[in-house]
């Protein structure tokens, strides 16, 4: 397995913002696959969060950003759209797909990409709810 913490962004804080998005990742996951789950979740985000906390299972790995991922990696859809012209199709990665998680109490947003029963909010509110696609 490869170390998600190359993500890490240097200028977050020890604790990640309320607001920050989740994205857990199975344990096992290249870093090429984790990547690209990354991407199309914030290409996904319509609230265009900033902080971006990415665990491997319920372990955080890096707290980091968009700005941090898209100066550092080739992850073209950050910015938006017509921020670059892309080689292939958009879409999110064959192999993983990222299920959406919402709290109902705060808002607070996690994406997983195996579903789970009894997933809690990141801020203590209760379960989390996962969204239809």
């Amino acid at each position: 397995m490869t170390d998600f913490n190359i993500l890490q962004d240097p200028d977050m804080g020890d604790e990640p913002p309320r607001d920050a998005l989740h994205v857990s990742l199975p344990s096992g996951i290249s870093f090429a696959d984790g990547l690209g789950v990354v991407e199309a979740v914030l290409e996904a985000d319509t609230s265009r969060h900033e902080s971006i906390v990415v665990s491997i299972g319920d372990t955080p790995q890096a707290m980091t950003s968009r700005t941090f991922l898209a100066a550092n990696f080739d992850m073209t859809g950050l910015m938006g759209p017509g921020a670059a012209q892309r080689q292939e199709l958009p879409g999110q990665p064959a192999k993983y797909v990222p299920l959406h998680y919402s709290c109902p109490v705060c808002g607070a947003e996690q994406y997983r990409v195996r579903a789970l029963a009894g997933l809690r909010c990141p801020n203590d509110c209760g379960p989390m709810v996962l969204d239809s696609q």
